[in-house]
């Protein structure tokens, strides 16, 4: 037989010897028809390949979307910890700043008003010459702790870095609202801390930023708070100052 359909046609002598060769490993002569028995071998031997050919596709595609998805996993905790302080668990600077914009979109789309808080250790430093920087650690690992838990759970606490923190808190609240709840901070990290070495006292000073979110910028919370912290301390230290930026102007 010739023509695009038969052996005769281009490549049709390799088709030829490609059957011949599978006929022969079924126990039958090219040349002659094979009997059932070696048809059925014959396809036997050509369902097994396509199921088994079946079966490493499935693998593979398989591994590929399970590689897939441990990669878009893996990428999701890589980025996580990029934003998380490694000692103590707080959000860094970059997952602060990334915290701050957030609450401020939202507020932003829903009209209201933001605050964040600038918190710097009153004495930190004289911990740390005095007991060492494991010491010194081990503070800055309780003061975050205490700031957790006097925090509502939408609220973004994060370490700029040495003894500095930050507060973001969303809400309507006033300025003596938001005062009080810096005052409630404050007083927790002014009472004693039980660490391995005995009692260690710090304090706070505390500065904070109270404004409506339209037409502001994270950077603007974070030099009126960064300002409302140095007036706490230049004020006696152990102190919150408020700086209501609707008021300002």
């Amino acid at each position: 037989m010739s023509g695009p359909g038969g052996t005769g046609g281009p490549g049709g002598e390799e088709l030829h010897r490609v059957l011949a060769r599978q006929l022969r490993r079924a126990g039958a002569d090219a040349g002659t028809p094979p009997d059932a028995e070696q048809w059925r071998r014959l396809l036997t031997a050509v369902s097994s390949v396509y199921v088994e050919h079946d079966r490493s596709r499935y693998v593979l595609e398989r591994a590929m979307r399970i590689s897939s998805e441990e990669m878009r996993e893996l990428h999701e905790v890589l980025r996580s910890r990029a934003l998380v302080d490694a000692l103590t668990g707080l959000a860094n600077r970059a997952g602060t700043l990334e915290g701050l914009e957030r609450a401020l979109e939202r507020a932003r789309r829903t009209g209201g008003r933001l605050a964040g808080m600038f918190l710097d250790l009153d004495g930190f430093k004289a911990v740390n010459d005095r007991f060492g920087h494991a010491t010194g650690d081990e503070l800055l690992v309780a003061v975050a702790g205490r700031l957790r838990a006097r925090c509502r759970p939408g609220d973004v606490v994060g370490r700029l870095g040495g003894d500095e923190f930050v507060v973001v808190r969303s809400g309507d609240g006033g300025a003596e609202e938001v005062r009080a709840a810096a005052q409630r901070a404050a007083d927790a990290l002014a009472a004693p801390f039980q660490l391995s070495v005995g009692e260690v006292r710090v304090s706070a000073s505390v500065g904070v930023a109270l404004g409506a979110a339209r037409d502001r910028t994270t950077s603007d919370f974070v030099r009126a708070s960064d300002d409302a912290m140095y007036a706490a301390k230049a004020a006696g230290k152990n102190r919150v100052s408020v700086r209501d930026l609707d008021a300002a102007g």
